[in-house]
């Protein structure tokens, strides 16, 4: 059966989607107007042991984090009876979230910045998103936020070479062209979305198969 509108507001509301609709909209005003503005960070290579880096570099994990953190909701228990409704807005929620803060970056960026610039922050956003998705599969979706910021330090802490290059895994600092970052993105939702699609009747269900054609006693 399908949804009515009054169900879906009601699923909105659980989910704070207006209020934290406003606070993507101010942060990538804020993320136009003050991302150029850089911060000196510790590297463990970098010559003088310090890499200085706009602090519109780190803002994707911001975006990313609130994207799948508005999963959470004050009415979890009961979302989690599953529903055919609820089930296929596990699906439709993160996806339209992720899909709402990637346009945010990229028109704050390319208002602020360039088209190249642009993609490489679409591209941290993806990839910081299916972290979000992971840590709030294995934690709690009000924790989306630890992995993704928990990369921070080492991407940047470890980011830089000797003589300053990038490192292949600063997905924040290589061209958008590079294949390896994009690789990661892609992995990063793949797993993500897997831990979704991995729902405990699901897994009795792939068990239950698995009995039957004899893969497991």
């Amino acid at each position: 059966m399908r949804e009515s509108a009054s169900d879906i507001r009601r699923y909105l509301q659980a989910h704070g989607t207006v209020r934290l609709s406003a606070v993507l909209i101010v942060l990538a005003i804020c993320n136009a107007a003050f991302g150029w503005i850089h911060i000196a960070l510790p590297s463990a290579q970098a010559p003088g042991g310090m890499v200085s880096v706009p602090f519109r570099k780190e803002v994707p994990v911001i975006f990313a984090s609130l994207a799948v953190g508005s999963l959470a909701s004050h009415m979890d228990s009961f979302e989690r009876s599953a529903s055919a409704a609820l089930g296929r807005a596990r699906w439709i929620h993160p996806g339209a979230a992720i899909l709402a803060v990637t346009l945010l970056v990229a028109v704050s960026e390319l208002l602020a910045s360039s088209p190249g610039q642009a993609v490489v922050f679409v591209r941290a956003v993806l990839l910081w998103a299916g972290m979000a998705l992971v840590s709030g599969r294995l934690l709690e979706w009000k924790l989306s936020w630890v992995l993704p910021v928990a990369s921070v330090f080492p991407v940047v802490y470890y980011g830089r070479g000797p003589s300053g290059e990038v490192r292949w895994w600063d997905w924040t600092g290589l061209p958008a062209s590079d294949p390896v970052c994009w690789g990661l993105a892609t992995v990063s939702l793949a797993v993500g979305f897997g831990l979704i699609a991995a729902s405990p009747w699901r897994l009795r269900r792939a068990g239950r198969a698995a009995r039957l054609l004899g893969l497991r006693p």
